[in-house]
């Protein structure tokens, strides 16, 4: 922002007397100024006698912002030039401000002392003599007099749009004129005007815009300015907080502190977490920070999370017909960002509205999205190495078994117990001593084969764990769609009978099942039937007959699209089906 340093600087160099320095809401305005006038100011480059700087907020009246621009003062000029300036306003007995600040203290070189100090002594002393008795009579007198005593000064007033209702525009207008033109002040006003609730202050400060402000100055930053001067390298969420606010081109400063604040009050409940959950936590709370702390028009955090409920970003790219500009920019640029349907978005709009962190809440989804993560690494690992085998002659025998052996150690079969065998079998085909891995899963998932949940000792070919599964008291019962798929969606992985009875099913079978409108049909769709799209195969074979199983239950959703538009619009828009 180096054009508007120099602006100023030109600013106090000539005969211009009220510059406005204007910019959205917390885009860090007063800050600039803050640091420009420090800055100056250690320069010496200022020729006025004192600095003031008055806030408007809550302010109802011209006398309250002269007070305090006659109270608040900073001294500027040197010492010498202000023993001058006391001095000649002490040698004034005839005046009654020298009268009435005589009776308040006989010791003037206090006053001096204080002066010298950088606080405007008549500021002080003024309100020594408001605390003597009698003389507090005269003390409106006293401000009124210590007003008339503002000259060449540099005055700041800020948050003109927050000021009190009994304070009119034109009022203030007239003050700015006055102390420009008469009291050869340098005023800078610091405002968003897009910011008045009332119409009619707009109106006046138009009306007295042209007549009273010299220079306009539009401060806008970029937003990756004013997050650097929030965040640095290395701080907790720094990349992903930077990605949002490139994304929405965040400029405000007090909005980028509160996605910060919101890290720094949840850093240490994602100490053990993993870098995935943590980047997943801090793009969404950064999002939806963002839209509770941001004014003006964009998607509300409930509208974003209700858009975004049982999809991911791509559900984003259907817009709605209904659908505000507002929403349409906030989804392109979500979709940069691939938002999903996270579990964390409940714990986040918990904090956002209530101030403080579930942990409880906090730590469950994490615990979730952990096991969670750790089953999608595992099955992403496990297929690399699948493809080690099927794609090459390479000489990487000890790379695939290496690999199968610490895959079956890790915990392999809580994905799916049908690799387990499969890896068992291939292993043991090669000539791999699997007895320890058969051991440790045996003992450790002892109660679970006793009660069935890995199935019986059908299909299994390796010794000992057919012995272990001999034992199991398999229980003929009847299997149903929906108790295999609602069992499949909680548990995320599936047994060899429950795999085989879903295929062995029709259109017509799965169709009627969907019209019996059974109990979070969605979730047994999607996460029960539709988890087999993730599921990769070993051979052809397999693959043809899974695609087989998946294209049965496609018809089958297309069956019921076809009975009315609204279901077209559910199969198209919940499945992906058209």
């Amino acid at each position: 922002m180096e054009h508007l340093n120099q602006s100023l600087d030109h600013f106090f160099r000539n005969d211009s007397n009220v510059v406005v320095i204007k910019g959205d809401w917390g885009v860090g305005k007063t800050h600039f100024w803050n640091s420009y006038f420090q800055d100056r100011k250690r320069a010496k480059f200022f020729k006025q006698m004192a600095y003031s700087y008055v806030s408007l907020f809550g302010k109802n009246s011209v006398d309250q912002i002269q007070n305090e621009i006659f109270s608040c003062a900073v001294k500027l000029a040197t010492d010498k030039e202000i023993n001058e300036y006391v001095e000649e306003v002490s040698s004034e007995k005839s005046n009654i401000a020298s009268y009435l600040a005589d009776l308040a203290s006989s010791n003037f070189i206090k006053a001096q002392q204080g002066a010298r100090n950088g606080v405007n002594w008549f500021g002080k002393y003024f309100e020594v003599a408001k605390e003597v008795p009698f003389v507090n009579k005269f003390s409106g007198l006293l401000d009124r007099i210590g007003s008339g005593l503002i000259s060449n000064y540099v005055i700041c007033i800020d948050d003109i749009e927050r000021k009190g209702k009994g304070l009119k525009i034109k009022e203030l207008m007239g003050l700015v004129d006055e102390l420009a033109k008469r009291k050869g002040c340098k005023v800078v006003l610091i405002f968003n005007e897009r910011s008045f609730d009332d119409a009619d202050d707009l109106k006046q400060f138009e009306s007295y815009r042209e007549k009273v402000v010299d220079v306009e100055l539009l401060y806008k930053p970029a937003s990756e300015a004013n997050f650097n001067h929030v965040f640095s390298v290395g701080d907790f969420g720094w990349e992903a907080a930077r990605d949002v606010v490139r994304a929405f081109d965040i400029t405000n400063v007090r909005v980028i502190k509160k996605i910060k604040q919101l890290y720094a009050h949840h850093s240490v409940l994602l100490a053990n977490a993993s870098l995935s959950v943590v980047h997943e936590f801090n793009v969404h709370a950064a999002v939806l920070a963002w839209a509770y702390f941001s004014v003006g028009a964009h998607p509300s955090c409930h509208e974003i999370k209700k858009r975004m409920a049982g999809g991911s970003w791509v559900s984003l790219l259907s817009s709605k017909s209904d659908d505000s500009t507002e929403f349409k920019e906030f989804a392109a640029a979500a979709i940069e960002l691939k938002l999903v349907d996270s579990v964390l978005i409940e714990p986040i709009m918990k904090y956002l509205e209530q101030g403080y962190p579930d942990d409880s809440k906090l730590n469950k989804c994490v615990a979730n999205l952990e096991a969670n993560e750790l089953v999608n690494r595992v099955s992403s690992d496990w297929n690399t190495t699948w493809d080690l085998f099927r794609n090459s002659f390479a000489e990487d025998f000890e790379e695939i078994t290496c690999s199968l052996k610490t895959l079956l150690i890790n915990g392999l079969p809580k994905s799916g117990f049908g690799d387990f065998l499969t890896a068992i079998d291939f292993l043991e085909d090669v000539g791999e001593d699997v007895e320890d891995i058969v051991d440790s899963f045996i003992v450790g998932n002892s109660r679970d084969i006793s009660a069935g949940l890995y199935g019986n000792s059908h299909n299994i070919r390796n010794q000992k764990l057919r012995e272990a599964f001999e034992t199991v008291v398999v229980e003929e019962k009847v299997k149903d769609i929906d108790d295999v798929t609602q069992r499949i969606a909680n548990s995320k992985f599936w047994s060899d009978e429950d795999y085989t009875f879903l295929k062995r099913r029709t259109v017509d079978e799965y169709y009627s099942w969907m019209k019996s409108n059974p109990e979070n049909l969605n979730l047994k769709i999607r996460k029960g039937l539709f988890l087999f799209k993730g599921y990769r195969t070993q051979t052809d074979a397999q693959r043809l007959e899974l695609n087989k199983f998946l294209e049965v239950v496609t018809q089958a959703l297309k069956k019921v699209a076809n009975e009315s538009t609204l279901n077209a619009k559910r199969v198209k828009d919940l499945y992906g089906v058209e």
